[in-house]
């Protein structure tokens, strides 16, 4: 008899797809590149909060479900991987619940803080902030 592989479940905190400040830019751009890029043998869950503007609609295509709050997101048991896609960006207690599990590998993805550590350096002129 053949099997099915076991898929891990993967929740993502997907908040950095609602912010419309960020959504098309910087780490809006990186976190839905790494999403739409994520191995076919996991099972990707995502988290939103229902107080932020609706989830970008490609980024919902992606995910198998999602979910309003952490306490949902662990409903079915711990997750083998927790994934915050913008962890300075929103409320981290919004998803500490999901921090708590001692088998849940837990990442936190950073794109850039070099604007902020050398803001005369990267994109100095006010015109290519915009445009980037």
């Amino acid at each position: 008899m053949i099997s099915s592989p076991v898929q891990s479940t993967v929740i993502l905190d997907l908040r950095c797809l609602q912010d419309p400040v960020s959504v098309r830019r910087g780490v809006g751009r990186h976190a839905l590149a790494l999403l739409r890029e994520a191995s076919a043998g996991l099972h990707l869950e995502g988290m939103i909060d229902p107080n932020l503007p609706s989830l970008i609609e490609e980024a919902r295509a992606l995910v198998a479900a999602i979910h309003l709050n952490a306490y949902s997101a662990g409903r079915g048991g711990p997750p083998a991987c927790f994934i915050s896609l913008s962890p300075m960006a929103h409320d981290p207690l919004f998803a500490a619940r999901l921090l708590a599990y001692d088998r849940t590998t837990r990442v936190a993805v950073v794109h850039d803080f070099i604007s902020h550590q050398e803001p005369e350096r990267y994109l100095p002129d006010p015109a290519r902030r915009l445009r980037d």
